[in-house]
């Protein structure tokens, strides 16, 4: 089943994209889930990072499409973001949210079934393993483990140093190991857990990664390397 939103705050313009991508649905014997929310806010407020495809209207009260589809980048990296516009200007500047597309109202079939396949082939990238990092009582976003380069410990709290910036959230090494069991991570020391994916040189006491110098504790020196040896070996088969 795929996951689709509509954020559009006029019913009938709602109403013919829902049309749209049933129609699509029953053509190519796909089931979906279809959910619409007239405000920005509101459609942020409840959002959970399972969702193949939002149709984002730009022209709306309050939040308009852009600076919702800011936020949602936020929360969701990797969401298809279809942006429908009356104005066609405004919405080339989706580049900036890695947005899928544009289409003008009024929207036609061939335009909303062209977006649905391109979603459609891209959805199963998002079953990639994911982790939320709850920031604050108001924050949370959601994180592939391939974008995470490693993770250090600081007295209560976990660091993560990723390929879209820096968090900080309350957390122990342990957990967020077994939240990232089955993916290539490694520890460097008992503080410090890498991303074997982004390890570029090692030493006797070092560890090379995106740029950085990580310690390698004695202690896990070979088994960091075996890990790393496995890691390499099993991409290059």
């Amino acid at each position: 089943m795929k996951s689709i939103c509509i954020v559009e705050d006029v019913d009938k313009d709602a109403q013919r994209l829902r049309k749209h991508i049933e129609r699509y649905a029953a053509e190519q014997n796909e089931t979906v889930k279809i959910q619409h929310y007239r405000d920005g806010m509101e459609f942020l407020r409840v959002y959970k990072p399972d969702v193949d495809l939002v149709f984002l209207d730009i022209e709306m009260p309050i939040f308009n499409g852009l600076e919702v589809s800011e936020k949602l980048r936020e929360m969701d990296w990797d969401v298809n973001i279809v942006f429908v516009t009356n104005m066609a200007q405004y919405a080339l500047k989706g580049y900036r949210v890695r947005a899928l597309d544009y289409i003008v109202k009024p929207v036609s079939y061939f335009s909303v079934a062209d977006c649905l396949r391109r979603a459609f082939l891209n959805a199963p990238q998002r079953r990639r393993k994911r982790i939320l990092l709850n920031l604050s009582a108001t924050e949370t976003v959601t994180l592939a483990a391939e974008d995470i380069v490693y993770v250090e410990k600081r007295t209560n709290s976990l660091i993560f140093h990723t390929t879209r910036g820096v968090w900080e959230m309350r957390g122990t090494m342990r957990e967020l190991t077994a939240q990232l069991e089955g993916e290539p991570f490694s520890l460097c020391i008992s503080g410090c857990l890498v991303n074997l994916a982004f390890v570029e040189r090692l030493t006797k006491s070092s560890v090379f990664v995106a740029g950085e110098e990580l310690p390698l504790a004695r202690q896990r020196r070979k088994g960091f390397t075996d890990d790393l040896i496995n890691y390499v070996g099993g991409r290059a088969r």
